[in-house]
């Protein structure tokens, strides 16, 4: 078992490993808690419910159990007041717990009603996906959706104790594998280091992925911003990289076509569970890709909790997390919630590393890495919508303040960086990342 503290809130432990004794952590943690509500998705429930329940209840905690369909779409005001409904009914009180088994809808929405109901009780995350594992259940955000956009409503709200067993991603789709990917290739982008050498040492000794060829002919994109006089600018003061080829795989064209599109899968499985290899070797290495997932995790939780810890409500550096997300989140809104989160988050980073090389804040060879870990991770993944739908959405994102937008670009691998780019110029940010 690896455990990473996360001192924030009142502090917490990461546990990850495989075979966690649910009840048993709890009961070491939780020592004034009596019931624990365990909310869950029907298809996840099926799967984990029993032993959970088993081992929260021989651990001495009251359990209650909620379901609901799960699914994106279930993240919404209708849901999480069934929720506060169910706790209440449950008589629970501010010393009891809510404990959120599933993946991140779950995690936000069980989040969400904890940090609400009675103004705030205990919280437990127990992820059952990768993505969960190493980005929503680590840092406190909880919240639901609104119809004019993702993560509208929530509150932060840091959990008494993480616990990550690496035993539910035998049961995950490889597409739901490589969704989890895609923020961790965001912490390997944000933080370098350690997490960065064990990917790509992974790529180098154990792909490619299910039968996918590595694209060697990743082309760059150009593009400059323009000022309102149609005359190029370079953006924040950066002289423009003029050596630079177009990616294949940028947004639709003026006539809405959008050239080299594919990679996508739709989001139809609510949860992706169920639909994974059980192979494993006696090392802990999913069959999939080869990863020490139990590593891999533990070194992207890492990343992740020094930032929360530095900047807890998102006021500065938390900002940071946020990279991919833009464009993301924009893509996600547009699909329906049809194209995972993970996929989105790195349409999101090959649009941002194509625009950090033109402007000359990347250099070729640390953009051609970045690259090769998105390809490698079957995450190369053009977006499939046009300016003008991109940037409606994008005025919408809660990362607006008044008429700026605040995205993350890259400076280098381990040196990212907050740019203000003005409502007015995104349609133009837009234009030169595609």
């Amino acid at each position: 078992m690896t455990q990473i503290r996360v001192n924030a809130g009142g502090g917490y432990d990461v546990v990850i490993g495989e075979g966690i004794d649910f009840g048993g952590a709890l009961k070491e943690r939780l020592k004034k808690v009596r019931k624990i509500a365990l909310i869950s998705d029907r298809t996840v429930f099926g799967l984990y419910g029993a032993r959970v329940v088993k081992s929260l209840e021989s651990a001495g905690f009251e359990v209650f159990s909620h379901t609901f369909t799960g699914g994106e779409n279930s993240k919404n005001s209708a849901e999480y007041f069934k929720i506060l409904e169910f706790l209440a009914e449950a008589k629970l009180t501010r010393s009891d717990a809510a404990a959120a088994l599933g993946g991140g809808v779950t995690g936000d929405l069980a989040g969400f009603a904890a940090a609400t109901y009675l103004r705030g009780i205990n919280l437990v995350q127990i992820p059952t996906t990768l993505l969960a594992a190493v980005d929503s259940s680590v840092g406190g955000k909880t919240g639901i959706n609104l119809s004019t956009g993702k993560n509208l409503a929530g509150a932060f709200h840091q959990p008494r104790a993480v616990l990550c067993d690496i035993g539910f991603l035998k049961t995950l789709s490889e597409d739901l594998i490589a969704d989890g990917m895609g923020e961790i290739v965001k912490h390997a982008i944000l933080k370098g280091g350690e997490l960065l050498d064990e990917l790509e040492k992974n790529n180098e000794n154990n792909r490619n992925y299910d039968g996918f060829e590595e694209n060697n002919d990743s082309a760059r994109h150009s593009g400059v911003l323009k000022n309102n006089n149609g005359n190029t600018e370079n953006y924040d003061g950066f002289e423009e990289n003029k050596d630079s080829a177009r990616h294949s795989g940028g947004l639709k064209n003026n006539n809405g076509n959008t050239e080299n599109y594919d990679g996508f899968e739709e989001n139809n499985d609510s949860t992706g569970h169920g639909g994974g290899s059980e192979k494993k070797n006696e090392t802990g290495k999913n069959a999939y890709g080869g990863y020490n997932w139990e590593k891999i995790i533990a070194l992207s939780v890492a990343v992740k909790a020094e930032i929360v810890e530095a900047d807890e409500k998102e006021q500065n550096v938390r900002r940071l997390l946020n990279l991919g997300h833009t464009i993301g989140h924009a893509v996600e809104k547009l699909s329906g919630y049809q194209i995972r989160h993970g996929k989105c988050v790195s349409i999101g980073l090959l649009y941002i590393a194509a625009l950090s090389r033109e402007k000359g804040f990347l250099s070729g060879g640390e953009y051609e890495r970045i690259l090769k870990l998105l390809s490698k991770n079957r995450l190369d993944i053009p977006c499939p919508y046009g300016i003008d739908e991109m940037s409606e959405v994008i005025l919408s994102d809660k990362k607006m303040s008044g008429a700026m937008l605040g995205a993350v670009v890259i400076r280098g691998i381990g040196r990212c960086a907050v740019e203000e780019i003005p409502a007015k110029e995104i349609r133009n940010f837009l234009r030169i990342g595609g």
